[in-house]
């Protein structure tokens, strides 16, 4: 039992450069009273039933065996890290690091839920991570900031999650029609990472962070995206925005503006 915590402790705590291994000693040297270590000069002891043959502790073969083991540190709450949760309590933040991958976007909440987590993100952020969960969900290449149309894509998305006639709105739309650049469209990928892994951290984040796809044809760039199983996506209500729509349903009159 002590040894199964031992090693169930390394694998929740256990850091990269740590190791565990495993000492093995061959028959009839295990567990033998008079056995200690493979001596230099020859040291006769008898053997243990039923053999009770002789045998010399000079010719006892020693292996150190490295066992793997899962890492599941990176996954686990910082504030478990400190030495002052139950086991208990670190086991069940580590079973909650490996429920099935599962992203499911809220519209009408701007609420996403990833991994078992449900969370908020701003408008602008949400309406960018719909976007590209959208077309993962329709199984289509991702996108970049200097893709035709990709303005008007962006403001469909964003003028459901806020109101068309909102000065927030009307300031968004003035400065897509001036063209997107990275200026504009890359933040909102770094602070969907920092918000999503501030709230499953950073093992847990990894399958439903943005990341970088396939090349452009003729270019440098490479296009961003979700990379989960279309399958595992799904977008509450079954809304969808198409490029250049700005239309609210039932839900959206509240006339948000933020």
């Amino acid at each position: 039992t002590m040894g199964f915590y031992l090693g169930y402790a390394l694998s929740l705590y256990g850091r990269e450069q740590d190791r565990l291994s495993h000492v093995l000693v061959n028959a009839p040297y295990e567990s033998h009273p008079q056995f200690f270590y493979p001596t230099p000069g020859s040291v006769p002891i008898c053997a243990r039933e039923p053999d009770s043959q002789p045998c010399d502790a000079r010719d006892a073969k020693v292996t150190l065996a490295d066992i793997p083991f899962v890492r599941l540190r990176e996954g686990l709450d910082p504030e478990l890290m400190e030495g002052t949760a139950s086991f208990s309590a670190v086991v069940a933040d580590a079973q909650r690091a490996l429920p099935p991958l599962a992203l499911e976007l809220d519209p009408a909440n701007l609420t996403v839920t990833a991994g078992g987590e449900s969370f908020e993100l701003k408008p602008a952020w949400f309406a960018f991570y719909w976007m590209l969960a959208e077309r993962a969900h329709r199984g289509h290449s991702g996108a970049h900031w200097s893709d035709e149309g990709i303005g008007k894509e962006l403001l469909g998305y964003y003028g459901q999650v806020v109101n068309p006639a909102s000065g927030r709105y009307e300031k968004t739309e003035d400065a897509y029609s001036r063209g997107v650049s990275a200026e504009n469209f890359n933040p909102a990928k770094a602070h969907i990472k920092q918000e999503l892994e501030r709230r499953l951290g950073r093992r847990r984040a990894e399958p439903y962070l943005i990341t970088a796809q396939e090349v452009i044809p003729g270019t440098r760039y490479r296009r961003v995206g979700l990379t989960l199983p279309p399958e595992t996506i799904r977008i509450a209500g079954g809304k969808v925005a198409g490029p250049g729509k700005a239309v609210r349903n039932q839900d959206d009159r509240r006339q948000r503006s933020s």
